[in-house]
């Protein structure tokens, strides 16, 4: 397992970082703000992501992907508030070698949409 200093990324509309503890009860509130509107262009929200419980177990295992370099999960925030999480990146089934290649996933909260926040976030977190 590697230790590596981890991600914090600025740009012009948002920031982005991996989660922290203290990001449980923001991850939970972000997906109850967004429960309807996720549910219009993706499978959902899973039940228990709107609990911060489930995030307090979940942060330390996106930690361990990330140590792991299996995945790179990142919350983002806006310039404006950066206390409030706004989006996720998410990067995983990473594979290295002389082939490089991951998943990515991504959302931003439904009052953030069309004003370039995941397009400067898509940026910032790709070319990392």
């Amino acid at each position: 397992m590697r230790t590596v200093q981890r991600p914090k990324f600025v740009g012009e509309r948002c920031f982005l970082r991996l989660p922290e503890a203290e990001d449980a009860e923001g991850l939970a509130g972000f997906y109850a703000r967004n429960t309807d509107f996720f549910g219009r262009t993706t499978a959902g929200v899973r039940p228990g992501m709107d609990d911060a419980e489930f995030w307090n177990r979940r942060i330390p295992e996106t930690h361990h992907d990330f140590n792991n370099d299996t995945a790179c999960n990142l919350v983002i925030f806006s310039r404006q508030d950066s206390e409030k999480i706004i989006g996720t990146l998410n990067f995983f089934s990473i594979i290295r070698g002389a082939f490089h290649a991951c998943i990515c996933g991504y959302q931003i909260d439904a009052s953030h949409t069309r004003q370039g926040i995941m397009t400067n976030a898509l940026q910032l977190g790709v070319s990392y």
